[in-house]
């Protein structure tokens, strides 16, 4: 994790001895509880106790296409990141296509919640029901075979990431750079039906994967995303939370035409997506009681109310 772990126990400490001086004496005898010390603990404790979810930090936003069926490749650029995610392949040549909407975006949320919180790159996914639950998804036949085609998908896309930055210890400028699949190994077994249904059963990260880009390198963020309406507001969310997470800052101001580089499409920026990106913005700033500023030529964001420890604080 990128955070400390000494400074995220304490922070723990913090909110459970708060929640025990809400309790009048008189009724329970509260007992001093015992807490997690290593970092598997504490990640597992977090994800309990503040309901987090945990995504690789280069992974966070708009990696993935918004909308149609048959899309070979895409491309996000932005800052000193750049994704390129393209199309695995059947038998004979035949294309996956890459999987789109919000549906993946959550696959992916809560398998590497999983992998993050036990600190393993291999995630159970016997239960399509039970992972259709942990994200909020309705538990239906229609929704388990999408979900089964979107894994696959998933799991035979090809990602491209290649991110600069300067190191704070050397001060001297380093590359991230992996090229291959997330994930190395998709135990399955598949039902001779017309469209070759999947039941996944064990997912294994790519080992450089969970190396290079999600262990040690995940962020924490709200168990709200679920709530998401839309691809688009799911990565807004992303954004807006990632925005203040330690940081400083109380307040952002942002242009129209700078979110339209990150989240929008095509050759220049159009009303339908002004319009779109304050809808989404209003829907996020409620989810995460933040509040958001939406003027003419630019949006202002400003910080939700934390304690030191960086987490919300206890009102």
């Amino acid at each position: 994790m990128t955070t400390d772990i000494e400074k995220r126990l304490l922070a723990l400490q913090k909110q459970v001895r708060a929640a025990n001086l809400s309790v009048k004496p008189a009724e329970v005898t509260v007992l001093e509880p015992s807490f997690p010390k290593t970092e598997a603990e504490v990640l597992a404790k977090e994800s309990e106790f503040f309901e987090k979810l945990f995504l690789p930090s280069l992974l966070s936003a708009a990696w993935l296409p918004r909308q149609g069926s048959r899309v070979m490749k895409h491309e996000r650029a932005y800052g000193n990141l750049s994704i390129i995610v393209s199309t695995g392949y059947r038998k004979g040549l035949k294309p996956i296509y890459l999987p789109t909407g919000i549906i993946p975006r959550r696959i992916l949320s809560a398998l590497t919640t999983k992998a993050v919180v036990t600190q393993s790159r291999f995630v159970d996914v016997s239960s399509i029901s039970a992972l259709l639950k942990d994200m909020n998804l309705a538990i239906n036949g229609p929704q388990i075979k999408r979900v089964q085609k979107q894994v696959l998908q998933l799991a035979r896309s090809r990602v491209e990431i290649n991110f600069t930055y300067r190191d704070p210890d050397s001060e001297k400028e380093k590359v991230v750079f992996f090229d291959g699949a997330i994930f190395r190994r998709l135990d399955a077994e598949i039902e001779e039906t017309g469209q070759g249904r999947l039941i996944p059963n064990v997912i294994e990260f790519d080992p450089r994967f969970y190396e290079l880009v999600l262990k040690g390198h995940a962020v924490p963020y709200s168990k709200q995303l679920y709530e998401c309406s839309s691809s688009l507001t799911h990565d807004v969310f992303l954004w807006m939370e990632r925005r203040f997470y330690n940081s400083d800052e109380t307040e952002v101001n942002i242009h129209y035409p700078m979110l339209w580089k990150q989240f929008g499409g095509g050759k220049s920026m159009t009303g339908v997506f002004k319009q779109r990106i304050k809808e989404s913005m209003k829907e996020v700033s409620k989810l995460l009681k933040m509040k958001v500023h939406l003027g003419k030529k630019s949006v202002t964001l400003h910080a939700p109310k934390r304690d030191p420890f960086g987490f919300d604080a206890i009102e």
